[in-house]
């Protein structure tokens, strides 16, 4: 008896269908823990060491102003780089339909980019980055670097709360 490919592969997957639906695809799939009551929601505790953070409870609110201001941080070689907020921009999910789930999770969103107009490059080696402000503070930011046809020098951290 001749076992084909096709065979042997429609075999296999059905295999992995029925293995998923037997021991509970939720777990096996998305790493979630049915027991725990934020995974039941797809969402993990934030640990305590990140909630301490400045970071963590600075808004779109909390920047808008800042618009036009200077922040400072360090740039190759050492030096002090002055990079100017040029926007915020507003990355809110806006609801495709109109279930509830949806509503709710865009509700509790504060999604938001910054981007910064840089005077010089910043070290490539890193892309966290210790920014420093006068109002703000120091905080660390992630952010990406790119340039317009003009040749500047633009960074961009993007910053998404979701409250549990």
């Amino acid at each position: 008896m001749s076992f084909t490919r096709r065979r042997f592969l429609r075999s296999g997957a059905i295999t992995i269908l029925s293995a998923g639906l037997v021991f509970r695809p939720g777990v096996l799939a998305f790493g979630q823990d049915a027991k725990r009551p934020d995974s039941a929601r797809g969402l993990h505790p934030i640990p305590l060491q990140a909630q301490q953070e400045s970071v963590f409870n600075y808004t779109r609110a909390t920047f808008e102003p800042y618009i036009g201001g200077v922040f400072t941080t360090r740039g190759v070689g050492g030096g002090t780089v002055e990079l100017t907020l040029v926007a915020v921009r507003d990355w809110n999910p806006k609801p495709k339909s109109k279930l509830r789930v949806a509503e709710a999770v865009t509700s509790r969103a504060d999604c938001f980019s910054l981007v910064f107009r840089a005077s010089d490059n910043l070290p490539e080696l890193t892309t966290i980055y210790r920014l420093e402000h006068g109002a703000l503070g120091a905080f660390d930011l992630f952010m990406t670097r790119s340039e317009d046809p003009q040749g500047q020098i633009f960074y961009e951290a993007v910053i998404n709360h979701v409250a549990p």
